[in-house]
């Protein structure tokens, strides 16, 4: 069994450039200058692991970003354009956002569907001083059980496309997409373990 804990800890632990983004990220602003002198010295610095798609870091560049220019931390021109680059990326991409949930929610409350946006974009929209700063891969909609089938109905009369689940969805769920690729799912419970 002592075999498989290495194997779990590098599938189930963020790895330490994930790590290091975190903690710049989210920290005090305080604390940040420190943590971010100490990533630059890691064998994986900043330039490196914020470039390179392997580490999947660029979600995070919103929140990197604002917390860095919080606590003043000066960066290289190359790295700090770099960093603008992503965050002007998600404001983009939020404004995609927005438009698709102004559309389902907007559908679904005129045919009076009865929901709860969930997970990620109710966190954005409602912890976050702007939306953007959270990467949202999808809209959540809690329905009451029995109703995720009028839901889809609503949503493909607005021109959704139904689409299969992604992995990990459970079995329950029903999923819709918007011709602009983003992704609705429909969930008759909160979490994906049955009770």
């Amino acid at each position: 069994m002592t075999h498989a804990i290495p194997v779990l800890a590098r599938v189930c632990l963020p790895s330490a450039p994930l790590n290091r983004a975190l903690r710049v990220a989210l920290w005090d602003p305080d604390a940040v200058p420190a943590e971010w002198a100490a990533w630059e010295s890691d064998p994986i610095p900043p330039e490196t692991s914020l470039r390179e798609p392997q580490y999947r870091l660029r979600r995070l560049f919103p929140l990197i970003e604002a917390n860095l220019r919080r606590s003043e931390v000066r960066l290289d021109d190359p790295l700090r354009d770099y960093l603008r680059m992503g965050v002007a990326h998600e404001k983009m991409r939020w404004e995609v956002v927005e438009r698709v949930i102004d559309t389902a929610l907007g559908s679904l409350k005129q045919n009076r569907v009865t929901f709860l946006v969930s997970r990620g974009v109710a966190l954005a929209t409602s912890m976050y001083a702007q939306p953007s700063l959270r990467h949202c891969h999808d809209l959540d909609l809690l329905v009451p059980k029995g109703e995720a089938a009028g839901a889809v109905r609503c949503l493909t009369n607005s021109g959704f496309v139904p689409t299969p689940a992604p992995p990990g969805s459970d079995s329950s769920s029903r999923w819709v997409t918007h011709p602009s690729g983003f992704p609705v799912g429909i969930h008759e419970r909160l979490f994906r373990l049955t009770p």
